[in-house]
């Protein structure tokens, strides 16, 4: 059975990040940021093991390590990171459906603007999108990255919630990543 406080702590801890993203994200980060030369480099360290594995190439130009860069160069490093969050819950097999592809792979640069691109979405799915991650997506026709941040949000939550009732330390970077995930799941609806 999961421990209800647990449970009381995960729910504040998101509800609280969800509220106060848009003052997160506000805020700017300086051209040469310490968190930004960091975050870059332990990009640059997995690109190393990556780009040397024939079973993590990736089939986005450019590839999601190299977005996620360009997006942090570009908007600062919490924005760059839920750019490339958004970016990776829409890599998976199905992605050919929706994008542009060529000989170089799927083509889905860095945007030049945020917010740019917002016509197309279904603003009655952003209350419940809240709740439940990558709805708008699937309400917006875009089925197969509605289910990849589901189940990538649903299946860190669950994780982080079993490792807090055993109290695991591990509790901690499953978190993160259920964060930064659902955070870059109602990211594109902020008036930034």
């Amino acid at each position: 059975m999961i421990n209800k406080k647990a449970m009381l702590l995960i729910f504040i801890i998101v509800l609280n990040f969800s509220i106060n993203l848009n003052s997160i994200v506000s805020k700017s980060d300086s051209v040469n940021s310490k968190d930004k030369n960091m975050t870059i480099s332990i990009i640059k360290g997995w690109q190393a093991l990556s780009f040397n594995s024939s079973i993590l190439n990736c089939q986005f130009h450019p590839c999601c390590s190299n977005y996620c860069i360009e997006a942090i160069e570009r908007f600062g490093t919490t924005k760059g990171i839920l750019l490339g969050a958004d970016r990776i819950s829409r890599c998976h097999p199905y992605a050919k459906e929706y994008y542009y592809s060529s000989e170089k792979g799927i083509i889905d640069p860095v945007p030049n603007h945020l917010n740019t691109n917002t016509k197309d979405l279904n603003y009655n799915s952003v209350p419940i999108s809240y709740i439940i991650p990558g709805l708008d997506k699937v309400l917006n026709g875009k089925y197969y990255d509605g289910i990849s941040i589901f189940l990538i949000t649903g299946l860190s939550l669950y994780r982080s919630i079993s490792l807090c009732k055993d109290g695991n330390l591990l509790l901690i970077p499953y978190s993160t990543i259920f964060l930064i995930f659902y955070s870059s799941n109602i990211f594109r609806y902020i008036n930034l």
